[in-house]
């Protein structure tokens, strides 16, 4: 029968070897720069979330989030990223997001339009 110390040190093990297979995936096979466009809908305020963005082989991510409810809301990010599954990118990999450079580049326009207003 295995010790309390013996038990935490193959769970450390375990740990240790899954955060290392994690960090040496390779990326999904894609083309850069990657577009994409996920939906989110609000029950609470009834309002709908479009999120747009472009993932750069050379680690920036842009998002564009435009929100229509009430009011139209727009919000703009950009982040360095290290690695596309730790940073939880590789979601928008699936074929269910993907998006074209040209529906990226209206909602920057929208939001351009939405500021000088």
């Amino acid at each position: 029968m295995a010790t309390v110390t013996e038990n935490i040190e193959a769970a450390k093990a375990a740990l240790l070897a899954k955060k290392e297979k994690a960090a040496t995936t390779t990326a999904p096979t894609a083309q850069f720069p990657h577009y994409y466009e996920a939906t989110l809908f609000s029950s609470e305020n009834g309002s709908t979330r479009n999120l747009y963005g472009k993932i750069e082989e050379n680690g920036f991510h842009t998002t564009i989030i435009e929100t229509v409810g009430y009011s139209k809301i727009y919000e703009i990010e950009r982040t360095v990223f290290g690695s596309i599954e730790l940073s939880g990118l590789a979601q928008y990999f699936d074929e269910r997001y993907n998006s074209s450079e040209q529906d990226y580049v209206d909602a920057k326009f929208r939001c351009i339009e939405f500021l000088n207003a």
